[in-house]
This record gives C-alpha cells, sequence and structure tokens, in this order.
C-alpha cells in the first residue's frame, strides 16, 4: 500500500501584510533546506538509502520510453551508473543551497523592511530563484512520471538529447483522460511546463482528493512518482505562498538574475565531472554499494575528484556561491544608492561580476581552504562520522502591540 498523500501545507496558502509573513515563508524555507540537508547526510552515512537514490536515478532513464515508432533503447548499461551516482548527489546537494539561499533572501527582507528599493531587488531575485526551483523539481517530477505509470502517453524523440538527458514529449493531451482516467489526467497537468505553481497546488488538491475517493486506483502509482511529487507539492505550494504574501514580481531574465548565473556558472564547471569519473570499482551493479567501504569509497572519490578539478570541495563550492551572492546584492546595492543622484523612483540595477577566469578561480578556491574553519560544509559529500551539525531556526520576529491593535 503507497503511502498516503498528505498535505500539512495546505492550510497555509493565506496572505499577510507585515513581518510575519516573511518570518513564516522564512521558517518554511529553513525547514525544507534542513530535511534535505539530513537527507544528503543519509546519503553520506548510510550505504542502502544511497542504493536507493542512485536506484531512483538509473531507472527512471529515459531511453526506454518508446519512439513514435515503438522502438526502445537499452537501460541496462555500466557505463550510466557512475553518471547517475553523481547526478543524485549532485541533485540533493543543489536543492539544499537553494532553499538554503530562499532562506537568506528572506532574512534579509525582514531586516530591511522599509528599504523599498532594496525589497524590491530582493523581492526579484526570489522570483526568479523560486521559479528555477519549481521547474527544476517538476522536471524530475516529469521524469519519473515518463518511465513510471505515465509512460504510455509519452514518446522519446529518438536521437535528441539535453544536458545528456533523452528529449521525451507528451503525446496525450491530458484533458482526453478526464474521465477515463482522472490521475493521468491530473498528473499530466502537473508535467506541463504551463502549469504554473498556483495551478500545480490546484491540481495536487485534485489528487489528494482521488486518494481518498479512490484509493485502489492511486495504488498504481510507483515510488518513483511519490518521491518526486512530495517535492513538487511543498514547492508548489511555498511558491504560491511567497507569491501572495509579499507581492512577487513576475520571473524574468533580464534582472534579478546573480544567484542563478552563478549557479549555472558552477553547474557548467561540475558537468563535466559527471562523465569523467570511474566509480565501477565501486558500484558496479549498484547493489555493490552496500558492501563495506564501497559506498564511503565512492563518495570519497568523487569529493576528491572536486576538488582535484575545481579547488575546493563540493559542498563549499555552493556555500561560497550563497554567501558571494548576498554579499554581491548587498554590496552593489548600497554603492549604487550612495551614488544616486535624482529622487526618481527607479530600482537600481544589478551588475554580474564578470567571472574570474578558470585557473584563478581555481588558485582562489585553493587559497581560501586554507584559512576555513576545522569543520565541513553543511552541503559536504565526503563520508563522516558526525552527526549532521544543527541549524539554528530562525528567530520569530518581534511584533509591537500598541492600544489600538485591542
Amino acid at each position: 500500500m503507497p503511502p498516503i498523500w498528505t498535505y500539512p501545507w495546505s492550510s497555509q496558502l493565506h496572505c499577510f501584510e507585515d513581518s510575519s509573513a516573511s518570518f513564516d515563508l522564512a521558517a518554511r524555507a529553513w525547514d525544507q533546506k534542513t530535511a534535505l540537508k539530513d537527507y544528503l547526510y543519509l546519503c553520506r552515512t548510510e550505504p542502502g538509502f544511497l542504493v536507493h537514490v542512485v536506484n531512483f536515478c538509473f531507472y527512471s532513464r529515459l531511453e526506454p520510453v518508446p519512439d513514435d515508432r515503438g522502438r526502445m533503447l537499452p537501460l541496462t548499461t555500466d557505463k550510466y551508473i557512475s553518471i547517475c551516482v553523481v547526478e543524485a548527489v549532485y541533485n540533493v546537494v543543489a536543492g539544499a543551497a537553494i532553499w538554503g539561499f530562499i532562506y537568506h533572501l528572506l532574512q534579509s527582507l525582514m531586516e530591511r523592511p522599509t528599504d523599498r528599493a532594496y525589497k524590491i531587488l530582493l523581492l526579484q531575485e526570489l522570483a526568479n530563484v523560486m521559479s528555477f526551483e519549481y521547474k527544476r523539481v517538476q522536471s524530475r517530477f516529469k521524469r519519473y512520471v515518463q518511465v513510471g505509470s505515465g509512460s504510455g502517453h509519452f514518446k522519446r524523440v529518438p536521437g535528441v538529447y539535453g544536458n545528456g538527458v533523452a528529449r521525451v514529449t507528451m503525446k496525450t493531451k491530458p484533458d482526453t483522460l478526464t474521465r477515463s482516467n482522472p490521475r493521468h489526467h491530473y498528473m499530466l497537468r502537473l508535467c506541463q511546463t504551463e502549469t504554473t505553481p498556483p495551478k500545480a497546488v490546484d491540481w495536487v488538491k485534485k489528487l489528494h482528493g482521488l486518494q481518498r475517493t479512490e484509493p485502489v486506483e492511486m495504488e498504481q502509482t510507483t515510488e518513483l512518482e511519490y518521491d518526486a511529487f512530495s517535492d513538487l507539492a511543498v514547492t508548489a505550494a511555498f511558491a504560491q505562498s511567497v507569491s501572495a504574501s509579499l507581492a512577487l514580481p513576475p520571473a524574468t531574465t533580464k534582472k534579478g538574475q546573480m544567484y542563478l548565473s552563478k549557479f549555472g556558472n558552477l553547474d557548467a564547471e561540475l558537468e563535466p565531472l559527471r562523465r569523467e569519473i570511474d566509480l565501477s570499482g565501486y558500484a558496479i551493479p549498484i547493489d555493490d554499494l552496500r558492501q563495506p567501504g564501497m559506498a564511503q569509497g565512492a563518495l570519497a572519490t568523487l569529493g576528491q575528484l572536486v576538488i582535484e578539478k575545481t579547488g575546493a570541495d563540493i559542498g563549499f563550492l555552493y556555500q561560497d556561491l550563497n554567501e558571494s551572492c548576498l554579499f554581491e546584492i548587498k554590496n552593489q546595492y548600497e554603492q549604487q544608492r550612495d551614488k544616486e543622484q535624482s529622487a526618481a523612483a527607479v530600482a537600481p540595477g544589478l551588475s554580474i561580476p564578470e567571472p574570474s577566469s578558470s585557473e584563478l578561480q581555481i588558485t582562489e578556491r585553493r587559497q581560501k581552504v586554507k584559512t576555513r574553519p576545522a569543520h565541513s560544509s553543511i552541503y559536504n559529500i565526503t563520508p563522516t562520522t558526525e552527526a549532521p551539525e544543527k541549524d539554528d531556526a530562525p528567530e520569530a520576529p518581534i511584533l509591537k502591540v500598541v492600544p489600538s491593535t485591542f
């Protein structure tokens, strides 16, 4: 029997107009970041859990999806296993880092609640990051549906790949399934790129209703789909709450790209390592990761390769990404504010610093390693015996109450 789909956040989809809104959202972002950090901790300390995650990645590859002529590509090939170990780990680290940045943006909003120009900058950055994260988890959910219970509604485009992933398109119009198969209708709607977070929340609620009225029908949903559905549901609900509570502007590629630009640069730097690394001595077959020392060896090998190629541990790469973006947003805003010579109510635009050359960047990272504290980054992937570091929960804002309140 699959788990019941429950939604503790459903009662939280409402608006606030004071600082408590930012605090509530920051607390939820902190919870999600902490959950992903704990997930990463299990990956690096529990071999059985790592096997579970890598299997999710491996068996969600899209090669087995038939093309328009019914042809399928073989899946059981060893060359994908090393890539899947890397992708599984990268996905968790990136997710934790993104939610950490979202949390700090919301904290920054609480620090200067009356600075309108600064608020505009932060909200645009937040809108873009939230849009990116929603699309990222939606893509993962779509991938799992394509190889899961919804596989018959998709077709693979022969010979077409994007970022190493086979291109698959939807061949069924969701509304044709409204009566015959409402579960697939709702799930296909969640896969569509035009489905915004508010619309996604509506489809999630419909699936929840179907869980109660047609539990047998919902049992056909695969474990892969349940796993990705949880992230999609949480992210869609959070994005809707942020937009409603903080009057979030539309996402755009023209401004507020500080974080996404740097995130993309880091992803491009790490991408070649997915193809370069060879973990065949540890993870072929995947169940070998359960053997003593194998999972630790695979993660240590990956961690060492990242250090050799980039100059820093992957955890610190993402930690530095978050910290540097927050610093540059604040620093550039303050510099431009000081230079303002007119009273025009136009928000200053932020320029994205040109990235350093690859060699210089690696050298700077290696120098920075020497000044780091002894403990590792919260996004670290290297096996450790230490318990996960506990973050300080966000402090509640101090609300001033005057007699007129009553």
